[in-house]
């Protein structure tokens, strides 16, 4: 954990490298799909991979490497491919793995069917609680607002608040939005 803020310069650079390294996976997987479109076109439909295919595909990382595309950035190519939830659903008992080419080479085991049906299971689960606790900290600070016996205004007119400030409030059930603006009235 870290225990000091990043200096702004810091965080600025961070995220300029964080988003270089994204585009450049993002741009190792478009050519994987343009050189490969059996194995990795997303247009089609989506086939589980042989295992032990970065080896193959590390036979061709000169032809990356021409363009621009690292290894180390395949390989990442690779695991952001087979870690979508998509490419995880089609990992089923008896479906057939492909190759580069798209042939045939193998069957998903039974463990790996399972494994995958785990990790999809574990993923929707989470987003769930992340929901729920989402949901949970909007109720709470609905609560908040409602606990400090604020009137309700519809046509948005400020509440003063003690004569320091105004307060307008404006909630609309039918689309689930909430409208808060505060001003600051020094003086």
């Amino acid at each position: 954990m870290r225990r000091q803020e990043l200096h702004p310069r810091t965080a600025v650079i961070n995220k300029a490298q964080k988003n270089k390294s994204k585009k450049a996976r993002t741009d190792a997987l478009l050519w994987l799909a343009a050189n490969f479109p059996a194995a990795f076109d997303n247009s089609l439909r989506i086939r589980p991979l042989k295992v032990g295919i970065m080896d193959d595909i590390l036979l061709f990382a000169d032809k990356a490497e021409e363009v621009g595309i690292s290894k180390s950035k395949l390989r990442e190519a690779v695991v952001l491919f087979t870690r979508r939830l998509d490419y995880l659903a089609c990992l089923k008992l008896r479906e057939m793995r492909v190759d580069l080419h798209g042939n045939e080479f193998g069957a998903v085991s039974e463990e790996e069917a399972e494994h995958a049906a785990a990790k999809i299971k574990k993923r929707v689960e989470k987003s769930v609680r992340n929901a729920r606790k989402v949901q949970t900290e909007k109720s709470t600070s609905s609560n908040q607002l409602e606990s400090a016996n604020l009137e309700f205004s519809s046509e948005n007119k400020p509440i003063t608040l003690g004569g320091r400030g105004s307060f307008s409030y404006l909630s609309s059930t039918l689309f689930n939005v909430q409208y808060v603006k505060c001003t600051n009235s020094t003086g």
